[in-house]
């Protein structure tokens, strides 16, 4: 199991959701809610929105002060071979810069200058929370999708790479919560 960021920060059981992550001993990778829960300073947050500050510290206290440098510790990305020889490469965002998404939406020359010379073959991406497959000059471009924040609504996308000796095989598919 893969997880390419913001990985509990929004839910209702945030602990069990690190602990089945934890069990699955799953890949991870910090997304920008990550990062804020690690790192933000709430007395700085005056003026912002009260509810979402609320859950913050909500979700700060359920998950312990341990799990929660321990999120905040987690790489940027995750590289590794695939079967047939290939590269994939998770981030957040995109190789460039994990906090800055690509989306389906953009033009070949946007997505390049995201993609930043990178030599993976396959690159996975999480913050958009829309899943696509786009081929650009050679590199598979993968849009996860999103468990928890799916645009439609309750929805849990996922995504299914099956790497054989011919190639990488992805099924995308969403199931209604």
């Amino acid at each position: 199991f893969y997880v390419a960021g913001d990985l509990v920060f929004g839910g209702e059981d945030s602990l069990n959701v690190w602990r089945r992550l934890m069990e699955l001993k799953a890949k991870l990778i910090r997304g920008t809610s990550d990062i804020a829960l690690a790192s933000l300073n709430v007395a700085s947050l005056t003026g912002k929105d009260p509810a979402r500050i609320a859950l913050l510290e909500h979700t700060r206290k359920s998950l312990g002060e341990i799990i929660v440098k321990n999120i905040g510790r987690l790489p940027d990305e995750h590289r590794g071979p695939l079967v047939d020889g290939s590269e994939f490469l998770m981030v957040h965002g995109s190789p460039k810069d994990p906090m800055t998404e690509i989306t389906v939406d953009m033009d070949d020359s946007e997505v390049i200058a995201l993609l930043d010379d990178d030599p993976a073959d396959i690159v996975l991406c999480g913050s958009s929370h829309v899943p696509f497959q786009r081929d650009v000059e050679g590199v598979r471009l993968i849009g996860l999708g999103s468990v928890g924040q799916a645009p439609e609504g309750r929805f849990a996308h996922y995504t299914v790479l099956t790497s054989t000796l011919s190639g990488t095989i992805v099924e995308q598919a969403s199931v209604e919560y």
